[in-house]
Order: structure tokens, then sequence, then C-alpha cells
């Protein structure tokens, strides 16, 4: 009786414990403030921490520190209560991710009558370390006979912008333009503070006083204003009384994050990111990639889950989340990446390919005539087709009866039934009938990616974007291969020439005839060296034994021809920079990587970019097949690179500092190891570099 005495009053307790908020009407944290007594909201707008209106719920600056204060009034007088910000800014907006607060000001108007000038304002605002928006906001001026100027500060020194507009009569102005002609607009310059706008007229008004009375300038949110021939007719009255929308950055504090981190006062907590803005003083806090909440809040970003909302997974099922990412994943029985590009495909349901008939595909190609012949190589012959359906096909026809080439072509079809991926061409059918090999593969139309870089023309197309997009596509489907379907396949010959392109540049790899099934249980396997000179693993050609590692090394040749333009192997090179290779990793030694960039894809905004990519290229070259990345790394570090830049990992996921180099300077040392060959050119001794010469 004791016991379930003793049980009773520990479950009320319980219950009562858990209940006492509902009963009690208690209420529940806001994720957007720091405290249960805090408001988040101030009529319809939402008011998130650093912002706040109670005391103990905004962010104070220290008592030393010249910052614009984060508290805001909500005056409850009006119907819905209005959000205030310092003495009598409205507040129509706050956002986290961008650092701004949404409010309105004044305009600036002179007026004239017969020549004098009878009303005069200047409009002019300072909002201390809160920065008027050059990027959301811009000067407008309205007036026939009118200039205007904006002056402000960054720091402790002035700037100025302006503009100036005139017209004869009205039907010169055309609603929505804003070009000189009744309207004016300049550019705001970034980081400034302590506004002032003022204006004047070149004539008073003499000759224009009939129809445009008034002059008015202002700065205003890009967003919010249009102009028309209506507004130089306005009165006084109108624009005395006028307020528009403007954009304020704002930041934290007045010391930049590293500062701030020292300090131990930044407000950027867990899962979150502190960046320094430019022109602007403080600090902004973000969430991490994968991360969603309010950055500024001591308990930080909280994980997205992604399999709840939009994602790349085939079916929401096959989605698994992670802090911070997701993947997906195939069920049990199923091969495949299970994403939306590279879907799940039944381990037991046989891909069978299509045998076609000799007939068929003689009248498709005009019985192999010179003139459909599109590709040439040691192989054979690619011969452009159509068949009786009006399909388009690209048939390959092997030069003679050969023992070997009978090898690679069972070899190439074996191959092909394992791969489902739309970046490999897909193998349409086979033709038993005939003397020599026949396959027929889905023909893609633009050429080969060698084609494209080696064409003056064609490469000064082929942007940043394009190539670094063509780099993560192949990186996939080597990945693919690599790792995904049930039985691994290493390609043995990854080169520029067979990556074709579609009319959209998306890369399409083909030409599997010496590509190798990976025995079960076995990471590496002696071999015959075969491959392309120029894109050969120096590891492979000593050794004899062939490893996904291969393909990591000829990928990164391939990434060196995409950044450079040059081909993998040159006579026109000096001797000891023949190969490609080597002329990059002595570049880089010398510190002139810049000198062999191709300048098509050379800019302020794709430098960082570009010297990543090279960075990875490098560690796909290393001279040890065990301190080069996987293919899936490599393909992981390209789509970071895509999306906001990275550098180089480790094998542990660590940055390899100890091997990154600058595009301007002297490789950093290698006191630190892990970094045996990729940059010493020494290290490639004499006889790995007669070895480079070798393959087919």
């Amino acid at each position: 009786m004791t016991t379930y005495s003793s049980y009773a009053l520990l479950l009320t307790i319980c219950l009562c414990w858990v209940l006492t908020p509902l009963i009690t009407g208690d209420k529940v944290v806001s994720p957007l403030v720091i405290a249960p007594h805090c408001s988040d909201k101030c009529g319809n707008l939402s008011i998130p921490y650093p912002f706040g209106i109670e005391e103990g719920c905004y962010y104070k600056p220290p008592h030393n520190e010249k910052s614009s204060s984060f508290k805001i009034t909500c005056n409850y007088s009006t119907s819905p209560p209005t959000p205030i910000f310092g003495t009598d800014y409205e507040v129509l907006n706050i956002s986290l991710i961008e650092g701004e607060l949404r409010t309105e000001v004044g305009v600036s108007y002179d007026c004239y009558n017969k020549g004098n000038n009878t009303a005069y304002w200047g409009s002019s605002f300072n909002l201390i370390t809160f920065t008027l928006s050059s990027t959301k906001n811009i000067l407008v001026a309205i007036g026939c006979d009118t200039y205007a100027w904006f002056k402000g500060y960054r720091g402790d020194k002035k700037y100025k912008t302006g503009c100036m507009t005139a017209c004869v009569e009205l039907e010169d102005v055309i609603d929505g333009e804003c070009s000189g002609v009744g309207c004016c607009q300049a550019s705001i310059p970034g980081g400034i503070n302590n506004v002032q706008v003022s204006l004047d007229s070149f004539d008073n008004h003499r000759s224009v006083n009939t129809f445009n009375p008034c002059n008015a300038a202002f700065p205003v949110a890009k967003d919010a204003f249009t102009f028309y021939q209506q507004n130089l007719s306005l009165p006084m009255e109108y624009w005395e009384s006028l307020q528009l929308p403007v954009v304020f950055n704002w930041t934290i504090g007045q010391n930049s994050c590293s500062v701030a981190k020292k300090e131990g006062s930044c407000l950027c907590k867990e899962n979150t990111v502190c960046y320094d803005p430019v022109h602007e003083i403080g600090y902004r806090c973000n969430c991490t990639d994968g991360y969603s909440g309010n950055p500024y809040h001591p308990r930080g970003c909280t994980d997205i889950d992604e399999c709840k909302g939009a994602n790349n997974c085939e079916k929401a099922e096959y989605c698994i989340n992670t802090n911070g990412s997701y993947y997906c994943k195939c069920p049990r029985g199923y091969h495949g990446n299970g994403t939306k590009d590279d879907r799940c495909i039944s381990n037991t349901k046989p891909w069978l390919i299509p045998v076609l008939a000799t007939g068929d595909l003689e009248a498709a190609c005009n019985n192999y005539s010179d003139e459909n012949i599109i590709g040439r190589g040691g192989f054979g012959v690619v011969y452009k087709g159509i068949l009786p359906n009006n399909q388009v096909v690209a048939i390959k026809k092997s030069l003679k009866v050969d023992p070997n080439q009978i090898e690679q072509f069972i070899n190439e079809v074996l191959v092909l039934s394992q791969i489902n991926n739309r970046n490999v061409v897909k193998l349409l059918g086979c033709c038993l009938e005939s003397e020599v090999p026949l396959l027929v593969y889905e023909f893609i139309n633009n050429g080969t990616l060698y084609d494209h870089l080696h064409d003056e023309a064609r490469a000064s197309v082929m942007k940043w974007h394009v190539r670094l997009n063509i780099a993560s596509e192949v990186a996939n489907v080597l990945s693919y291969l690599h790792t995904t379907i049930s039985t691994p396949i290493i390609h043995r010959d990854m080169k520029s020439m067979n990556i074709l392109l579609d009319e959209s540049y998306t890369a399409k790899v083909t030409d599997f005839g010496a590509s190798r099934l990976i025995p079960p249980d076995e990471s590496q396997f002696a071999t015959m060296v075969l491959g392309t000179r120029g894109y050969l693993d120096p590891e492979y050609m000593q050794t004899g034994e062939l490893t996904e590692k291969s393909d990591v090394y000829s990928f990164g040749v391939v990434l060196l021809e995409l950044l450079t333009r040059e081909k993998a192997i040159s006579n026109a090179r000096p001797e000891a920079e023949k190969f490609l290779t080597m002329h990059f990793l002595l570049k880089i030694k010398e510190g002139r990587l810049l000198d062999i960039l191709d300048i098509n894809i050379v800019s302020e905004k794709t430098i960082e970019e570009i010297q990543q990519m090279a960075n990875l290229a490098k560690w796909c070259l290393m001279l040890k097949g065990e301190e080069r990345p996987t293919m899936k790394e490599v393909a992981m570090e390209l789509e970071t690179i895509k999306r906001k830049g990275s550098h180089p990992w480790n094998n542990d996921g660590s940055i390899q500092e100890d091997c990154e180099f600058s595009l301007v300077g002297i490789p950093r040392s290698d006191d630190h190891g892990g970094c045996s060959s990729g940059v010493d050119s020494n290290s490639y001794d004499s006889r790995l570099l007669t070895s480079l010469g070798s393959g087919r």
C-alpha cells in the first residue's frame, strides 16, 4: 500500500509539472526572442533578437561603444500597434538573413513661384552605425530644372554623389523612365551614414514653373518607387508629407568577427557563421548550410530536416536526414544513388541490350559512307546514322577483326549493361551478325570536351561556370562507377576526348572499351597497362596494379585541361614540361600558375573558385594513389566549390593546408608531411618521367 501511494503521489506531481503551463497560461518562449517576457511581435511585424521591445530583450552594445541601439518601441496607440526605431522611424521589416531594417524617411524639396524660391526642405538622417544599403536603395531627383546632391560619411571620410535632370515641357517626359528627362537617379556608396540630401535649381524654374512648381530628391528602396509624369506637377503639400521606404544595413558592435570571438563577445553561436560585411563596421551572423533559425539567438541555429521538404531524393522514403544535410539511399536489393537524377535500379532486373540487324545499320549510315564519319580512333570509326524509326544514333565500328578488339567489344557491352546514369552515353544496341563488332549509342551532337577546349572560338563561350559544371558531372559519373553500382567499374581511359557534350553542355562520358569491372573483395589487381599518354597514372604504369585511384589521376589531368586549355602532351612546351602535369606542377612551384590559366575564365569573381579547383587537381595528381582523394570526395568538393567555394580535404575531412598554394606565391612548405609528391617536381625521377610517355 505504501509503495502504491508513493507511486500515485509521484505521478500526481509529474502531471502537475507538465500541465502547469497549460493551466496557468505560461508563455512558450518563441525561437525569435531570448526570454519568456519578451514580445516577439509588435502589431503585424515580427521582432527577432538582437532587436527587442522590453528591457533585457534586445542587444545592448558595451557602454564604451558608440553603436546603434536595437531597441524597438511599440506604439500601442495605433491599430494595429506600430513598431518605432530610434526617435520616429516606423519599422516596416527586419531581415536577419540580409542584416537589413526597412523604414521610411522624408524627402528634400524646394518650390518656386515666378522665379522666386518659396519653400525649401533638406532631408537628413543618422542611425549611427546603421548604414544606408547601396544595393537596395537609389538616389532619385525629380524636376525639369534640377540638380541634387547626396552626402554621407563612411567613418570620418565624406562621400558625395548626385545627378541632374531637365525638360522643356511635360510631353518630353515618359512614365517609368528616370534617365535625366524629368527624373534622374544615381547609385549610393556603400557603408554610408549621417546622410544629407540637398537640391537646387539652375534657373529658379522660370521656364518650367507653370507645370513643375517643385523639385524633389530622396534616397528610396529600388523596389518602392516608379516615376510618373504627374510627379512633376505635384505641389509643396504633397512633398512635405511624403515618406518613402529605405533599407538600412545593420551589424553587431564595432569589432570584426575575429576580434569579437577573441573577446568572447561574438553573438554567433552554435551552427552559425560569422562574417564581416564590406565597407561596414561590426559583423553579422548567418546559419550554416543545412541549418535555420535565428543565428543571433544564444541557442544558435537548428537542423533543417530536408526529408520533410523539397529534396533531390527519388522517393520520400529514400531520404535520410543528417545534421546539416541529408542523403538518399536505395533500399536493399536496389542500386543507385536514390536521387531524381540517379534513380534506384533493381539488382535482379536484367538490362537487355537490343540486337540490331546488319542491314538496318548499313542503311542507317549510308553503307558506312565517309560523309557519315564523326570520329576516328585506335578502336575504329564512329558513324552518324538514322535508324528506321528516325532515331539519330552513333555507330561504332571496329577497323578489323582482332581478338583484342572483340574482347573490348564484349567488355564494353558488359560494362555498359551495368550502368544507368544520365551523364554516361547510353548504349542502345549491338550487332552480332557482321564481321566486325558494331555498337550503337545515343547521338551526342556537340562534339567532345577536347574539341571545345582546343578550338579558340568554341572555348571562348565555355565560361567558368560551364567548365565547373562539366567537371562536377564527370566526377559524379566516376564516383558512381566506383562506389554506387553493385559491381564497381574503373574507366581506365578518362580523358577530354572521352567526354562528349550535348547542346546544353551537359557532359556525357563515353568509351568503356578499356574499362574493368572490379573483382569482388579486390581493391586492386594486376592487369596489362592500358590508357592514353599524358593521362596515365604513374603508379599504375610502374606496378601494373589498377585501382580506382588511377581514374582519379586521369581526372586530375582533365581538370588541368579545363583550367588551362592546354593539351595533356605538347611538343611546343620545353622537354621537362612536355606533359601538362609537369608543366602545371612546375608553374605552381614557381608561383606562376596565373601564367597558364585560360584567360577566358579568369576574373575577380572566379579566381577563388579557380584556385580551389587547382588545389583539387594537385591533390588528384599525387604520385602515391593512397594520398589521392576518392572520386566521391572529388565530386563532393566540386559540388562545394559550385555552391560557395571550398578547400581540399585530408582523408579525415580536415583542410589540407600544408598542400595549398597561392596563385601568385610559392607553394607552402611540406614540413608537416602529407604532400610527399604533389608539389615538388624533383620527386618525379627520370624513370617515372620516361614511364609517363607510355600508354596507347
